[in-house]
């Protein structure tokens, strides 16, 4: 597709954005903001028709131009214009609003230009800002070239804010230092969560607990120490006594911080990790709802994901109405996990019994990459099509459910679960004797539950 990043770009234009590239495109003389306004007035928003009205409003560009060649120059060139006044509006607008950012770069420009009292003049203030917004890598810059400005005289004043500036550098890297091994801890933790074979390669990196036990002193009171808490958790995921251990001192830490921003950030942290734990182990609707609502205004696709299956989930089990499909599509989620939007319309359509709507969703959902969303589609769709007596495709189903349990063994989280539904349908499926939602020694997940009582 020509255009695609000035396509992209155009679409994330905010109304105060497109307003300010409209003006700036009619108060100018140059016939490429002429052209350019002319594509943001005719532009619809979609995809398939953006490339037509382009190379439409374009044409003025190519004056006598026949060569094929020629004109693809000339459209390059506008594209890369284009994409950089939209660039400037955004640099322009996020630099207002950003001052620890200004102030950092004004620094800089003055540092280049060798004005070192006027580069300390906006140094200053970065480091002030970078306290009050607690960015460490803004902090540990103002720090560096404070140094570098203070030791190059040595007067007695000088060499008091140098021992002041030393003690702030020592800080900073016993800070980073933690930061960064509590975030390699914590991801190591989620990949052993994910897939425990894929995990095992990793084993070396993995702290002993007396590490970690000693890791959390040294940080007390501190985010580190929740993140280290709540990596320990996760470790402990599936041994319930252990987990509810890690969790109650993480939430008992939470207490201990100030900042805002952060404590908000590790609370939905825990609520979210609490919210998957619940899920596995078959709690009931309304609890995972309870343990969800934090993630309710989170940025994260998948915190939100989870809060919006807790809620459909809560609401089924209450026999109320369910959400829209359409209203599910307004949930802000990355690109790449759109996956996760859809399999939450087809839960919607699945149990409201709207099953041709459902099947076509779940036909989509059941391949992609995501284990359990893969799964747990594959299962819906072995409920709806054991309801309509479809054997012949049951079977299909049970093969390709086997192999992909198969291919997927390092996969704990819902696994026991969806394994036991599956046996359910297996056994309904041949037999037709044991009834669907017979107590098992495995407890189904609250989404399991759902999927078997359908009919």
């Amino acid at each position: 597709m020509k255009g695609k990043s000035l396509f992209l770009l155009i679409g994330e234009l905010n109304k105060a954005e497109r307003h300010q590239l409209l003006n700036t495109c009619k108060r100018s003389g140059d016939k490429r903001h002429l052209v350019l306004y002319q594509l943001m007035k005719k532009h619809t928003g979609t995809k398939d028709t953006f490339e037509d009205v382009l190379f439409s409003v374009a044409k003025p560009l190519f004056g006598g131009e026949k060569d094929e060649k020629e004109k693809d120059k000339t459209m390059r060139r506008f594209i890369d214009f284009s994409l950089k006044e939209i660039e400037q509006i955004k640099l322009r607008n996020f630099l207002q609003e950003d001052q620890l950012l200004r102030h950092f770069l004004l620094s800089r420009i003055y540092e280049s230009k060798g004005d070192a009292s006027i580069e300390r003049r906006y140094l200053e203030r970065t480091g002030e800002l970078s306290d009050q917004l607690h960015d460490r890598f803004m902090k540990a810059y103002y720090v560096d070239r404070m140094v570098d400005h203070t030791s190059r005289t040595h007067t007695k004043k000088e060499m008091k804010i140098l021992q002041e500036l030393l003690a702030e550098k020592n800080a900073l890297i016993q800070k980073n230092y933690h930061a960064e091994l509590a975030r390699i801890y914590d991801l190591l933790s989620v990949l052993r969560f994910e897939d425990k074979e894929l995990a095992e390669g990793l084993k070396g990196l993995v702290l002993e607990d007396d590490e970690v036990d000693m890791l959390i002193a040294l940080s007390g009171g501190s985010p580190e120490e929740i993140d280290y808490l709540v990596a320990r958790a996760r470790f402990a995921f599936f041994e319930p006594a252990k987990f509810t251990a890690f969790i109650q001192r993480s939430l008992a830490s939470l207490k201990k911080i100030r900042d805002g921003r952060e404590k908000e950030r590790l609370n939905r942290k825990i609520s979210f990790l609490f919210c998957q734990h619940a899920f596995h182990f078959g709690e009931a609707p309304g609890k995972l709802l309870e343990y969800a609502q934090a993630l309710s205004s989170s940025l994260n696709g998948l915190e939100l994901f989870y809060f919006h299956l807790a809620r459909i989930l809560d609401l089924h089990s209450r026999k109320k109405p369910l959400p829209e499909p359409k209203e599910l599509s307004k949930i802000p989620m990355e690109p790449e996990n759109q996956f996760r939007i859809e399999f939450l319309q087809a839960l919607v359509y699945f149990l409201k019994g709207e099953h041709s709507a459902a099947v076509k969703l779940l036909n989509q959902v059941s391949y992609v990459s995501n284990f359990q969303v893969s799964t747990w589609s594959r299962l819906m769709e072995f409920r709806l099509h054991l309801n309509k007596g479809n054997l012949n495709l049951c079977d299909s189903l049970s093969g390709r459910l086997l192999r992909h349990f198969q291919g997927n063994k390092g996969k704990e989280f819902t696994l026991s679960s969806s394994k036991e539904l599956f046996a359910l349908f297996q056994d309904e499926l041949k037999v037709k004797s044991k009834k669907p939602g017979k107590k098992s020694a495995t407890e189904l997940c609250a989404l399991h539950k759902a999927i078997v009582l359908q009919r």
